[in-house]
């Protein structure tokens, strides 16, 4: 005789901790197609729809190569969590040069620099908590 065996809790959760990305990008596609579509802007509204579900359909049906699942996939080893961690990095520098550039033009056009400075500041203020989190749990 068979018996059926419960799914575990991690069971049920591994699909969407395996599927997160493309269903976060299909959720903010969908989230920005509203946000335009109210400000009057629907053509452009779908064109953005448009391509946050070819970005989703890219990471839900890629997810067996080992590239797309390693940006994608929360079963990164070490040499993706390392790779990950290099590129967002990268990207947060990128970031902070585009922010301090634009910040700069608006104080030499006579502006005063907001919301740049807002959100530089609120950077600034996340990384020292962060960086003080992380050294007294190490």
């Amino acid at each position: 005789m068979l018996t059926a065996i419960p799914e575990s809790k991690s069971a049920k959760g591994q699909l969407f901790r395996r599927r997160w990305l493309p269903v976060w990008s299909l959720l903010l596609g969908v989230l920005i197609f509203t946000a335009m579509a109210i400000g009057g802007n629907l053509t452009w509204g779908f064109v953005t729809l448009g391509l946050f579900l070819a970005f989703s359909a890219l990471f839900w049906f890629g997810e067996g190569n080992e590239t797309i699942g390693g940006l994608a996939g929360p079963r990164r080893d070490e040499r993706w969590a390392m790779i990950n961690q290099r590129a967002t990095a990268f990207a947060g520098t990128i970031v902070i040069l585009i922010l301090i550039g634009g910040w700069v033009v608006e104080l030499a056009q006579g502006h005063d620099g907001s919301p740049y400075s807002l959100i530089m500041g609120a950077a600034t203020v996340a990384y020292f908590g962060a960086a003080l989190w992380l050294r007294f749990r190490s």
